[in-house]
């Protein structure tokens, strides 16, 4: 048996290429081993641990044993030619006497240190390999990691196709160039759709999800989307799969169909709650609590929990059986245990608004927006509610001027829950930040002073 290795030396910037050179040599090494016998079914990978800008599992290096056969030799000189021809000049044979082991570890080390000082690169460009199937951000079809396109911005969304990533950075997409440098969860690296036993497919948690976190941003798609196709009910029509998985409809004439969304399986306490984001053509999916991993990422399909949501349990039940088919049992249900303090929020809820619409608040008003924020956490009440509510308490503690300070505290929760849900330079995040430092700007503000001084 012979030693036969190389080292490579891109740059930071085609770190995703030598994902695809890691790839190609497993395959073909896979193709080949009944002729080559090689010792182990993988290419042996060592790393430099000393250097902090090197990927951890040290695929850099390249190192394996062949029999000493022309076969195998010429296998190798085929590889060892295509490297060249990706990673021109920067290929070094480990049979090479002049370079010693020590030596090439130095002069790669130094190399990624100068790349990483002239870019202001960190170790975190390097950060993401992986290791399993991706999905296109776009049409979601399945592409193997090596032939996946990663957006260079954020290093995590991948692509299928140079067109698809275009179409995805448009309104037709999920304009990831707008979400490109928020803070989101993404597909196959914090959650993945997977079989869940008695379900069908689900949303299963990878890694830990902090509470409040943005788990998908998913675009709305027509009927004659592709991968509509796939939804469940498997074998029915188009129009089924749009009438069991849509939200309702959109403008009148066409479903709000989310693809990545609708494999959310539903949870009457859910751990995740959904929301249009306003003027634009994507639902957000964000965390109501803690996420750990393996664990199940679900929604309340009839948004119970939610301000716009069924009034009563039996039509939450009833929304869920006709559409779904899911059957709440009465004993377990946490809609069931949560509907008395729901039923009390939203009471609560309707005397703050009609106190904001008629610019008449009570004394004890601003308590009464306290006491609601409580019990719809308590509640586990939706994001977009609870952010409604710190707006609600705005607006009423802006009427008077010994209130203003908490107005101001008020407001500033509701752009921080808004811009955690939606895009945190929306057009409606960007209207309350306006707000909050122009309250004058409000037709709420200092009314009951305006009115004495009249």
């Amino acid at each position: 048996m012979s030693r036969i290795g190389f080292q490579l030396y891109p740059t930071l910037s085609t770190v995703f290429d030598l994902l695809r050179w890691k790839h190609f040599l497993e395959i073909v090494l896979s193709f080949h081993s009944s002729s080559l016998r090689t010792e182990s079914d993988r290419l042996i990978f060592k790393g430099f641990p000393n250097s902090p800008f090197l990927i951890h599992d040290g695929f850099y290096f390249r190192e394996f044993s062949l029999p000493d056969t022309p076969v195998a030799k010429c296998l190798v000189s085929l590889l060892i030619h295509f490297a060249n021809s990706v990673f021109p000049s920067r290929v070094f044979h480990l049979s090479d006497s002049k370079y010693t082991p020590d030596e090439i570890s130095k002069v790669y080390s130094d190399y990624i240190s100068e790349q990483a000082r002239q870019t202001g690169l960190s170790d975190s460009i390097v950060n993401f390999a992986p290791t399993s199937s991706r999905h296109c951000g776009y049409c979601t079809d399945t592409i193997h990691p090596a032939a996946a396109i990663i957006c260079k911005g954020c290093n995590r969304r991948a692509y299928c196709s140079r067109s698809c990533q275009e179409v995805d950075n448009t309104d037709l997409g999920q304009n990831h160039s707008r979400w490109c440098s928020a803070s989101n969860s993404e597909e196959d690296i914090d959650w993945e759709i997977v079989p869940v036993p008695n379900k069908g497919l689900g949303v299963i948690a990878k890694k830990f999800i902090a509470k409040s976190t943005r788990i998908m941003i998913d675009p709305i798609r027509d009927i004659i989307f592709p991968a509509v196709r796939d939804l469940c009910p498997i074998g029915s029509t188009i129009l089924e799969k749009d009438r069991l998985n849509s939200f309702g409809s959109c403008g009148g004439s066409s479903s709000m169909l989310f693809v990545r969304v609708a494999r959310m399986n539903h949870d009457c306490d859910s751990n995740a709650s959904q929301g249009l984001e306003q003027g634009t053509r994507v639902m957000v999916v964000v965390s109501n609590r803690d996420i750990l991993p393996g664990e199940e990422i679900c929604i309340n399909y009839t948004n119970y929990n939610g301000r716009s949501g069924p009034r009563s349990v039996s039509d939450a039940r009833e929304t869920l059986k006709s559409k779904w088919d899911i059957v709440c049992s009465p004993d377990t249900c946490a809609c069931a245990r949560m509907a008395d303090m729901l039923d009390q929020c939203r009471h609560i809820d309707q005397e703050i608004s009609e106190m904001v619409k008629e610019r008449n608040p009570s004394s004890d008003a601003l308590d009464k927006v306290d006491s609601l924020l409580q019990l719809l956490d308590t509640a586990n009440a939706t994001w977009t509610w609870k952010q409604h509510t710190y707006w609600m308490g705005f607006k009423i503690a802006i009427m008077r001027p010994e209130t203003l300070g908490r107005a101001f505290k008020y407001g500033e929760r509701a752009k921080e829950i808004h811009g955690r849900i939606f895009h945190p330079e929306s057009d409606r995040t960007k209207e309350i930040e306006f707000t909050i430092q122009n309250p004058k700007s409000h037709k709420c503000f200092l009314i009951k002073v305006a009115a004495q001084s009249a």
